[in-house]
């Protein structure tokens, strides 16, 4: 059986760093609502791609976003 990324899983990502990405996308575009678009438009890619993309594990988790 392949492990992929489940919408549970995607949904956790979602609330644990929507915001800070929407932050850091701000400090490099320092535009509200193109920091937005660009946070949405990678979680959109994330649901298209969740069955090729491995789920978060303790090894990866903390290198799906780093700042």
């Amino acid at each position: 059986m392949i492990s992929v990324l489940t919408e549970t899983q995607i949904k956790i990502l979602f609330e644990q760093y929507y915001i800070p990405l929407v932050e850091f996308s701000w400090h490099i575009v320092k535009c509200q609502d193109v920091a937005l678009d660009i946070v949405q438009d990678t979680f959109v890619k994330i649901l298209e791609k969740k069955e090729e993309l491995p789920p978060p594990s303790s090894h990866y988790k903390d290198g799906y976003v780093s700042f």
